[in-house]
């Protein structure tokens, strides 16, 4: 049965695709939390916080994962089951606890929970596949990355249009990938320049990070125990115009409450620093925004830490605590407001040596020995073998 030439249908429920699916779905998640106790958080609506049950939620498209006690969150899975069907994948609990799930899957991720703390890796079916899509020959290496090669991009032959799409494909799963791999994001940023003409330079690139995950397939990141935790840890550092093509620089963050490594990040900065000393204020500048993101999500939670930034460059530290722009009028006052909160408490700033600089690893290619040190200062790990509930590609 067909209908009149001219007519449209109107939908009574949202329908999965349409433009405010979204919205309405989102909607909808908030009226069930809130009425069964749960406030929203102020700095990001994926979160909720219950403080009579202590729970605290995060919300990811229809996928729910939950902190709290063990009775509380079997009470909370009880009333979403009053709203919606549900399948609960487990119970994450420690060793020593019984009638709960000591290794579960969430977001696609391995998680177990160990006598040292909780430790997480990424799905091992992404190595998988990006050994069978670009394959491995050669040699195994130590490292992801050489600079000789971010050099050779420029002059190197542009690749056909069949590797060209291999090529754009690999390099998006690895960028995926380095999520959960802090040693690969480098890579992943120089990859990602080469996404619009791909190179045999860029593919060079790619074929050694392949090499790399070959010889170095599963990495375990910790989060260690601990009874509480003092302050939000901002590690910043920069490559001055480190990039041949634009001069730009890099600039690279870790953020640590306590012991625990939350964040990693490698980005190019959007402008061309003049200077050493100014490219690590800007540094700073991303940092400190991603900082106080963090701790207004954990201030939402109950969590009330005060930031704690550490760079190694006497310049930038320089430009960051004073106020007014001195000598480097050249910085549009925009990014002056790092003063500020700097000046009023919000955050602290101390010097490191270069040697000591976690993000130092987020900056360039490094060798094979400071890359190991700095990931085991990260808590992370590379391991052999193959977790229990990893999938096959």
């Amino acid at each position: 049965m067909g209908y009149p030439p001219g007519k449209v249908g109107l939908l009574r429920k949202s329908l999965y695709g349409t433009r405010d699916a979204p919205a309405n779905w989102e909607a909808a998640i908030k009226a069930v939390m809130m009425l069964i106790g749960f406030q929203q958080a102020k700095s990001n609506s994926c979160l909720y916080y219950h403080a009579e049950k202590q729970i605290r939620i995060e919300v990811h498209g229809d996928d729910f994962t939950g902190v709290g006690p063990k009775a509380e969150l079997e009470w909370f899975a009880a009333e979403l089951r009053k709203h919606w069907t549900i399948d609960v994948r487990g119970i994450l609990g420690p060793p020593s606890m019984k009638d709960v799930d000591h290794s579960i899957v969430i977001l696609n991720r391995l998680v177990t929970w160990t006598d040292k703390g909780i430790e997480m890796e990424a799905d091992p079916r992404h190595v998988d596949l990006l050994l069978q899509e670009v394959g491995c020959e050669g040699s195994k290496v130590t490292t992801p990355l050489i600079k000789e090669r971010t050099e050779e991009a420029l002059t190197s032959e542009e690749l056909n249009e069949e590797t060209s799409a291999m090529y754009r494909s690999a390099s998006m799963r690895l960028a995926y990938l380095s999520q959960d791999r802090p040693d690969l994001l480098v890579l992943g940023k120089e990859l990602a320049k080469g996404l619009k003409r791909p190179t045999q330079a860029h593919l060079q690139m790619l074929k050694r990070g392949v090499r790399y995950l070959r010889s170095h397939p599963r990495m375990i990141h910790l989060f260690p125990n601990q009874k509480q935790f003092t302050s939000l840890e901002l590690w910043v550092d920069a490559d001055h115009a480190g990039c041949i093509r634009s001069r730009k620089s890099t600039t690279g963050t870790v953020l640590q409450l306590g012991r625990c490594t939350i964040r990693t990040t490698c980005k190019s900065q959007a402008v061309i620093a003049l200077s050493s000393g100014e490219a690590e204020y800007y540094g700073l500048v991303s940092g400190l925004c991603q900082a106080l993101g963090e701790q207004s999500q954990l201030r939402d939670w109950g969590v009330h830490v005060p930031i704690i930034g550490y760079m190694d460059a006497t310049t930038g530290l320089s430009i960051g605590s004073r106020h007014g722009l001195g000598k480097v009028k050249l910085i549009d006052t925009a990014f002056l407001w790092v003063q500020d909160a700097i000046l009023t408490g919000k955050a602290k700033l101390y010097k490191k040596s270069t040697q000591e600089m976690l993000a130092d690893l987020f900056t360039k290619p490094l060798d094979a020995g400071r890359m190991k040190m700095l990931l085991e200062k990260l808590n992370y790990r590379f391991c052999g073998g193959r977790h229990h509930l990893a999938l096959d590609a």
